[in-house]
């Protein structure tokens, strides 16, 4: 393997599992010892990983001139910034989004070089003209390959016309030297009062509203804290969510950190007893193997991904989505129960290192370029 081409959109420490996955997987192409290339807008400040980057960005000025057709501008303006990939050697092209893969598909065909690509928007058949979205990317654009990182996204692309050739399970995976700690955890060190952390962007997919409910119903004597990390992305949503804190009595318990950066996210994990993912849903949760790593016991709803993560009763407790009395019993288990959590944490950390690796993810995505190079552009 030479070159790879990366289109991504954004790359950590813009927040968010897709800016995650893939600077995670480039960071793992390099030590496999392949060449990468990185487009995108955000490339880090201090970079010292091997990736080479190319920064574009959208030329606003150009977009609102009256001398320039801004639909033009609006869609292609992007590829007069990438004029020198033209000289470089690249095998193959891996876009990061469905945007990228439009932009990738024209790269592609100029240059005549395979394209494969990972989708992780989790319902971009509700956004407008929706259908018409997934179609394009699961249809229309003819990859080469499509990766999908979780039992969720492979099942969704199947429902899709998509060759099941072209189809590529490759699961997500982070960087466990990173996020491994030589600080030893204590659960409860107070004994009084239950840490509990809460971790993602914060709108209705993610239920928080459904925790907030269940930390309401639970016993009064239960002395409980809940640390809210990640940005609001809905105002609406905010508001009921404040409200129903209000509306709980449980101002003086919760609170809300904001958008943070990722040691801030390990920090908190460092000093939390328990944290829970009330999702209803979610593609993977790569919070999840990151709390499996610093061996933080989780409880999370049965959806999606998380599914491929966590064995109930064995790497952490799953509860039925949505289901509000079925995780007011699951945290009450766990307080009565808390010795169990060493059980479940090891077994979770165990299972983190020997599947959700970003090298063991690196090395199998090199398998799959490999197996459409081989294949060749149709």
């Amino acid at each position: 393997m030479k070159t790879v081409l990366v289109l991504a959109p954004n790359v950590r420490p813009y927040p968010g599992g897709a800016e995650s996955y893939i600077s995670d997987l480039m960071t793992g192409l390099v030590k496999c010892g392949c060449h990468v290339i990185c487009v995108t807008e955000n490339p880090p400040e201090d970079n010292n990983s091997g990736i080479e980057y190319l920064k574009v960005s959208a030329n606003v000025e150009r977009i609102i001139s009256p001398i320039t057709v801004t639909w033009r501008e609006m869609q292609f303006s992007l590829l007069d910034d990438m004029t020198e990939l033209e000289s470089k050697e690249i095998d193959i092209i891996h876009a990061n989004s469905i945007e990228a893969s439009i932009l990738g598909r024209i790269i592609s065909d100029h240059l005549k070089v395979p394209l494969v690509a990972t989708i992780h928007e989790s319902a971009p058949q509700e956004k407008t003209f929706g259908k018409g979205r997934t179609k394009l990317v699961f249809e229309r654009l003819n990859l080469e390959g499509l990766i999908t990182p979780s039992s969720f996204y492979y099942n969704r692309a199947l429902k899709y016309k998509i060759d099941k050739n072209k189809l590529f399970k490759v699961m997500h995976g982070i960087d466990i030297d990173k996020m491994k700690t030589t600080v030893t955890r204590v659960n409860n060190k107070n004994g009084d009062i239950l840490k509990i952390l809460f971790v993602g962007r914060v709108y209705p997919t993610k239920g928080l509203h459904i925790l907030i409910e269940a930390l309401g119903k639970l016993d009064c004597n239960i002395q409980f804290s809940l640390e809210i990390v990640g940005p609001f992305i809905d105002p609406e949503y905010k508001d009921k969510i404040e409200r129903m804190i209000s509306e709980q009595n449980l101002k003086d318990r919760c609170k809300f950190v904001g958008p943070v950066l990722p040691e801030n996210v390990k920090e908190s994990m460092l000093k939390s007893d328990l944290m829970i993912v009330p999702s209803v849903e979610e593609p993977f949760g790569l919070s999840i193997v990151e709390a499996n790593v610093l061996r933080l016991p989780i409880i999370a709803s049965k959806v999606g991904g998380i599914v491929d993560i966590i064995e109930h009763n064995k790497t952490g407790l799953l509860f039925e989505s949505e289901n509000v009395a079925d995780l007011v019993s699951k945290i009450q288990y766990f307080i009565e129960n808390n010795k169990e959590s060493v059980y479940l944490t090891e077994n979770a950390y165990d299972k983190a290192l020997s599947e959700f690796s970003s090298i063991r993810m690196a090395k199998e995505t090199i398998n799959v370029y490999k197996e459409v190079i081989k294949r060749g552009i149709e």
